[in-house]
């Protein structure tokens, strides 16, 4: 199938070659049924660029076309496209040639174009509730769009000419299809272990299994393969240029796994190889800055994260295409932090803009949309806006649920977010089911000593504490504060002496009947866990003035309630 594709290619290039006579002017027309979904993304790119993955099949007569697009019926999913296609042979060389007499249809006045055509979107008009009318403009092949577009591709796939199972992995891996990818992966490295260990291409296949357990959050597994793949670099300088990336991804796994000071040692190694070999606007730098921003976000430290993530952003907006996905990421940690300093309009600019590219570039049902949805949602959970903050976690649920191949830990974020605002409104049943479900897949997802866990753990107690079930509360918060005592980022002498005071607490309270949950410590505890874990599962920190055992309070209900 391959051969008969790049021969039918090199036939139609050849045969426009020779096309004496060819139209310098020429309009075309096309019908197509699409999705909803892949209607609303075409309106969106309205002044972008559309690309056909296949041979494009036009007609000269517009009545043809119009009867393929009129051709959806009844079916309320789908929508019909009148394409408007409009070429100048002058200023563009995309080929294309007329069928004529070859075609079996030859009423159709069939113009055929080869693989991959790019073309501008224009006007788009409505004709009728489920018909529209799209234009289409052939791109000048020097394009400024196209250029940059074409020098990035470039530069990022030079490297990437390896074996064919590679890059048809690669291709899963960008899709979203990552359970595809990995068993590409793994049955390559299979190979791969027994007729050439340790060999670059299988150090760069067990890299991106690695990457591939990463995005599914098996991060146990990921560092393990990337620190497999770092024992077999060489240490010397030529080598060095691979090992900043292993490094990298070592740190950036343990920021997954919540521990940012290893994280930080790590990054903070590829970073001091980076700036011997590299210049200062790297790419790779902008990964780097990134993770180092992330760790120091996770430690509380602010400033410092804002600093490194704007870095990041600066080097990603001179080498990256304006709708790339890695600047939607950095305009997500930004903003995430800024919600984090109570900076909500930043914030929420920033998460927006993030949606803006993500929603150009990805599928309506593409898992980084939820990651943006629940950024979005947590920012009106925050000012207080209930309803609208549910709306756009259940856009991410529905999302997640609707990959049911695989389990996303982000998913476990979603359903505790939404739990905390059942809290908020104070329906304790409804919380508690989420925060159920939100631990169920923890679970299986992460280690039982993850800073996460912990959280879920003291959200879970305040809910108990509201229904009057103490000792449940009090077990409850025993797990999270024994989890953060082993914590290497947590004040661990802080932490120890609030933990006999709130369980002792429960207790006390249990005995005497009676509870305020404004001012139990357990619920403190719960709001300082939130702030630090809101949207990310792995952030973790300890700020004193959020935990802290507010003696007068105590001593005033426990008068109260003798």
């Amino acid at each position: 199938m391959a051969f008969f594709m790049h021969d039918l290619h090199c036939q139609i290039e050849h045969l426009y070659q020779e096309w004496i006579d060819k139209p310098n002017l020429l309009t075309v027309y096309r019908g197509q049924i699409v999705t909803q979904s892949d209607f609303e993304k075409l309106k969106k790119g309205q002044g972008g660029l559309l690309s056909f993955n296949s041979f494009l099949s036009t007609s000269t007569n517009p009545e043809v076309s119009l009867i393929f697009a009129d051709s959806n019926g009844s079916d309320a999913t789908s929508i019909g496209i009148f394409f408007e296609i409009k070429i100048n042979s002058k200023l563009s060389s995309t080929p294309f040639i007329s069928l004529g007499n070859l075609s079996h249809f030859e009423e159709e006045n069939e113009i055929l174009f080869s693989m991959h055509s790019i073309f501008e979107i224009g006007e788009i008009h409505q004709i009728n509730e489920r018909l529209w009318q799209v234009e289409l403009l052939s791109t000048m092949d020097n394009d400024k769009r196209m250029t940059e577009l074409t020098d990035y591709i470039r530069q990022h796939t030079k490297k990437s000419k390896t074996h064919p199972w590679f890059r048809l992995a690669e291709l899963f891996f960008q899709m979203g299809h990552h359970d595809e990818a990995e068993g590409i992966l793994q049955q390559f490295a299979d190979l791969l272990s027994i007729y050439a260990p340790n060999s670059p291409l299988h150090r760069l296949v067990l890299h991106r299994l690695g990457l591939s357990k990463h995005v599914k959050g098996d991060f146990t597994n990921a560092l393990s393969l990337f620190e497999k793949v770092l024992q077999h670099h060489d240490t010397s300088v030529e080598n060095s240029a691979y090992m900043h990336i292993e490094l990298g991804y070592i740190g950036e796994t343990y920021l997954r796994l919540g521990k940012p000071r290893d994280a930080q040692f790590y990054v903070k190694k590829a970073i001091e190889i980076c700036r011997k070999i590299l210049p200062s606007v790297h790419p790779f730098f902008g990964n780097t800055y990134n993770w180092m921003g992330e760790a120091n976000r996770m430690t509380g430290d602010y400033p410092t994260a804002i600093h490194y993530y704007e870095l990041a952003l600066k080097i990603q907006e001179k080498y990256l295409p304006p709708d790339h996905l890695d600047l939607a990421h950095t305009l997500d940690d930004l903003g995430i932090v800024h919600e984090t300093l109570q900076n909500h309009s930043s914030a929420l600019s920033y998460h927006q803009k993030a949606l803006q590219i993500r929603s150009k570039s990805l599928s309506s049902n593409h898992p980084d949309l939820a990651k943006n949805y629940v950024n979005i949602g947590s920012i009106y959970a925050s000012t207080r806006n209930y309803i609208k903050a549910l709306s756009f976690y259940q856009k991410a649920v529905d999302i997640y649920e609707a990959h049911s191949d695989e389990i996303f830990l982000d998913l476990a974020t979603a359903y505790h977010n939404i739990g905390n605002v059942f809290l908020e409104m104070r329906d304790c049943p409804t919380s508690l089911g989420f925060f159920q479900r939100c631990l169920k897949i923890e679970e299986q997802k992460l280690s039982p000593d993850h800073p996460t866990v912990a959280k879920t753990y003291s959200s879970m107690a305040v809910v108990h504490l509201a229904s009057g079930e103490h000792a449940i509360a009090a077990s409850l918060l025993r797990k999270a504060l024994m989890i953060l005592e082993k914590d290497s980022s947590s004040n661990v002498i802080l932490v120890q002496t609030t933990s006999t005071c709130i369980c002792e607490q429960c207790i006390g309270i249990q005995a005497n009947n009676s509870w305020c949950i404004q001012d139990a410590v357990g619920y403190q505890l719960h709001k300082w866990l939130d702030k630090r874990l809101t949207r990310s599962p792995f952030d973790i920190g300890l700020d004193p003035n959020l935990v802290q055992l507010n003696s007068n309070q105590l001593e005033y209900r426990k008068t109260i309630t003798r």
